[in-house]
Formats: C-alpha cells, structure tokens, sequence
C-alpha cells in the first residue's frame, strides 16, 4: 500500500526527533528522506513544533485505548489499587515489545534538554491524570495538603518516564524469553512501592 507524503514525513520525524531531539533536530533532514518539501511540513502541520507535538499526540491516543479505566468510586474503595493500575497504564505506554523506541529515546532527549512544547503538551496532557492521582493520595495520606499531593501526583508520573525511558538500553543485554514483559512487570512493582514508602515518609513528617 502507498503510504501518503503526511504519514511518510511523520515516520522519518520519529526517527529525526529521537536522534536529535527537539531542538537539533532538522526539518531539512526530514524533508530529504521523506522525499517532500517545506511547504508541505507548514502546509500539513504548520511548523516544526506542530510537527513534533502531533507525533506525540498520536503516540498517546494510540496507547490511552489500553489504558485500563479508573473509576471515581473505586479510589474511595480502594485507593492502593488505583495507584498500582495508574503506574501500569503509565509504564505500559512504553510497548514491553521495545517496538516504540523512538519514543523512550525521545523522552531522553526531553530530560536531558526539556523543550517547553512538549512540558506544555504534557502539563495539558496529564492534567487530569493529575487531578485523579492527587485523589489517590488523599485517600491514601488522608491529607488535605493539596501541595503535598500535588507533588505526590507530580513525582509519580516522574519517575514512571524515569524508568521507562532507559528500559531499551537495560534489555539490550538480556535475551530470557518473555524478559521484556516481566521487566515491565518489575517496574510497576518497584515504583508501586517506592510510591508507597515516599508516602509513609511525608506521613511522618
């Protein structure tokens, strides 16, 4: 099947953006493997920024349709559950099947040199994942500091980018059959309970 000019610049942008990241990356580069031209990246997506942010806007539509759903009633319920499935729906975004790279490279890029786009789209991104997690907290704490479970929200949603963006290089060197899944697995497990145990913590304080 013939991939269209828009999906095939939007393809060789993965590529580009994870290499480069945001601010080196070049839209020349991406116009000569794509075989198309300026015009079309402002005519399709206006500029270099709004090339970037749909790339991460599909990225995340794509994997919010395996998100696992939390219901209001069930944080008052169970809030430690609602916790462990917030950081699986986070963590799992990153495919264990390593097929979304580009990505987690991407995401690198992002934590060594943050472009204020992307900060921009994932403040408006999370923002309700924000509000839902800072309900979590308040269940769990029994606090009504909403700056202390803001920061709770805030460092969660941290370190499950943390961890999830360097997996590929940690599973380049282990070849066990099923690894990738199981250390996904791992993952949640650990942040879980670093959650946990940062939350005894601000308790005793």
């Amino acid at each position: 099947m013939k991939v269209n000019s828009r999906d095939r610049i939007l393809e060789i942008a993965k590529e580009e953006f994870a290499k480069n990241g945001y601010e080196n990356a070049s839209l020349r580069e991406i116009c000569k493997k794509a075989e198309a031209n300026l015009g079309l990246i402002k005519y399709y997506f206006k500029s270099k920024k709004g090339l970037y942010l749909e790339l991460i806007q599909n990225f995340m539509l794509e994997k919010e349709k395996n998100f696992t759903l939390i219901k209001k009633n069930s944080i008052k319920e169970n809030p430690s559950k609602s916790l462990h499935t917030f950081i699986k729906n986070i963590l799992y975004s990153f495919n264990p099947d390593g097929s979304d790279n580009w990505f987690q490279l991407l995401i690198q890029h992002e934590l060594l040199n943050p472009s204020s786009n992307l900060e921009k789209f994932f403040l408006k991104k999370f923002h309700t994942d924000l509000e839902e997690l800072e309900l979590v907290f308040k269940e769990i704490t029994g606090s009504k500091d909403k700056l202390l479970l803001k920061k709770l929200a805030e460092i969660t949603i941290a370190q499950c980018f943390f961890y999830a963006s360097g997996n590929h290089f940690f599973l380049k060197i282990h070849d066990r059959k099923n690894f990738k899944v199981d250390y996904y697995e791992s993952l949640v497990e650990i942040i879980y309970n670093q959650t946990l145990y940062g939350v005894e913590f601000y308790k005793e304080k």
